[in-house]
């Protein structure tokens, strides 16, 4: 694992999901998105 700063802009995560047609995979995206945003997620910050 990587340690340092973050600046703004910077990537920390990048989500690929593949599929035949978009309306197939939108949902699957934003599905998976979301689980991170609340399964995965802890925010830490530093003045």
């Amino acid at each position: 694992m990587a340690h340092g700063k973050l600046k703004v802009g910077d990537d920390i995560l990048m989500v690929v999901v593949a599929g035949d047609l978009r309306d197939n995979v939108f949902p699957a995206l934003v599905d998976t998105v979301n689980r991170i945003k609340k399964e995965a997620v802890t925010k830490k910050e530093i003045a």
